[in-house]
């Protein structure tokens, strides 16, 4: 509620969450025949008089038998519109807590056009299918009285200084002297009587008194605009910013697609409009951005090191490059996993991809050792070659099964921890399974035409020099 709201309205507020939400389980246990939460819990008050707050303790997934998403959004219909409030934030939240899936920080030099600029972002955001909760960080504060020295204040030889001295020592008080009693310093203050400092008139009433000894009432001296001060406000290197925050229905919209729409179309439209605007994407966006950096990093390291490590054990530059071919195909698999189990690519499956990177080469690995080995010991480069395929073919297969069937518990868990592994799971599964059916064909192939390449570059015809001595 907006800020200075008595506790009572805000209790009133609790209660109409309270019964919504009790309303919402009822219908939630008509419908599963058995409980479907643990418990409510709500507060008011806490962080201000303002403030309230209610939690709804759901009981795990495969008892509700129901996703916490779909509570959240039935739970915001059923609540309305409630008159008089800053914000009504509701969202599914587990025990490692959450972000805004939306968090875009705005700055503008002039702030009356910031603040315009953030009504004009909200409503454009509004019309994403999918967000909610949309909410911007600025929080009214109290009522003030804003003065600014009038024409008239300065020709009497006023300074604003001298202005905000005479009122501060109307209302707050003055320190005239001191006194000590028993081992006591006593500060004595000079005010006008509460009678004189209680409504607002009596600041506009109030006699200032100028340089030159006329006593003059305030406003005559002074001019009064009344307004609304902000609670707190936000500067990052100084300049003013205001966040707009939202919640994205992973059910009806997609977070990575809103975003990239609004940073391509919406935020180019505004700051076309608004050359000085300056925005960066915060929350949710910020982290899985830092994250994905960090697997970049990762992920390069990791290649560097696998290339190093066949490298010294081939002997070779060129067979860790055949080995290694089976790493963009444990990708495609990965994103095909995605599809075929209707989940979207998110950091916990990068995570999963960098993972089975170091997995996939094994089974090239094998092919590419035993090829060696055969033909350290004469055999034919084409016969080793299809002799590695016969004989490896099990083997392979069998640690390929036994992976995918290790994992596939997890990808059909319906624990809450067990479902933020699963993209992982599902990156590993379907990345091993479907490079391995690539590799029994290509690593052969590819070491073969490694072996016809170098046969070329050897037989390539040399330079002969002829010295010739005449006599």
């Amino acid at each position: 509620m907006p800020f200075g709201t008595p506790a009572s309205v805000s209790r009133e507020v609790e209660e109409k969450m309270l019964r919504s939400a009790e309303k919402l389980l009822r219908e939630y246990e008509a419908e599963t025949g058995q409980p479907v939460h643990d418990g409510i819990y709500s507060t008011v008050g806490r962080g201000g008089a303002n403030k309230t707050s209610v939690r709804v303790y759901l009981k795990p997934l495969n008892e509700r038998k129901f996703a916490a998403v779909e509570f959240s959004r039935r739970w915001r219909k059923e609540m309305g519109e409630v008159a008089g409030i800053e914000a009504l934030n509701i969202r599914a939240r587990h025990s490692m807590g959450s972000n805004y899936d939306i968090d875009l920080q705005l700055s503008h030099p002039d702030t009356n056009k910031l603040l315009v600029i953030v009504e004009q972002f909200k409503e454009k955001l509004g019309e994403y299918p999918g967000v909610s909760n949309i909410e911007d960080s600025t929080e009214d504060g109290k009522r003030e009285v804003q003065l600014r020295l009038s024409p008239a204040g300065r020709t009497l030889g006023l300074s604003t200084q001298e202005l905000t001295q005479q009122i501060r020592a109307a209302f707050q008080g003055v320190e005239v002297f001191k006194l000590l009693r028993d081992s006591d310093e006593v500060s004595v203050k000079l005010r006008l009587p509460f009678e004189e400092r209680r409504y607002l008139r009596d600041l506009e009433d109030l006699v200032i008194l100028s340089p030159t000894g006329k006593l003059l009432p305030l406003r005559q001296v002074a001019e009064l605009k009344y307004g609304q001060s902000y609670s707190a406000i936000r500067r990052i290197d100084g300049r003013r910013i205001v966040s707009v925050r939202a919640l994205v229905d992973s059910g009806v919209g997609n977070t990575g697609e809103i975003q990239s729409s609004i940073k391509q179309e919406l935020l180019l439209n505004i700051k076309s409009q608004n050359p000085q605007l300056q925005y960066s994407f915060e929350g949710a966006h910020r982290a899985q951005t830092n994250t994905m950096d960090g697997v970049k990093q990762g992920g390069i390291v990791a290649l560097l090191l696998i290339y190093s490590l066949l490298a010294l054990q081939f002997r070779s530059y060129f067979q860790p490059v055949i080995i290694m071919t089976a790493i963009p195909f444990g990708m495609v698999g990965a994103l095909l996993g995605h599809l075929l189990m209707g989940y979207s690519l998110s950091v916990i499956s990068v995570l999963g991809i960098v993972a089975l990177t170091g997995i996939v080469v094994n089974d090239s690995l094998i092919l590419v050792d035993f090829i060696n080995r055969s033909r350290e010991r004469g055999t034919p480069i084409r016969q080793a070659i299809v002799e590695s395929g016969v004989r490896r073919f099990r083997p392979i297969l069998l640690t390929t099964l036994t992976t995918f069937f290790g994992l596939l518990p997890m990808l059909f868990e319906q624990s809450l921890q067990a479902r933020f592994l699963i993209p992982m799971a599902i990156s590993l599964a379907f990345g091993v399974l479907f490079s391995t059916f690539v590799i029994l064909v290509l690593i052969p192939v590819l070491y073969m035409i490694l072996e016809d390449f170098k046969g070329l570059v050897s037989r390539k015809p040399k330079k002969v020099e002829v010295e010739t001595e005449v006599v």
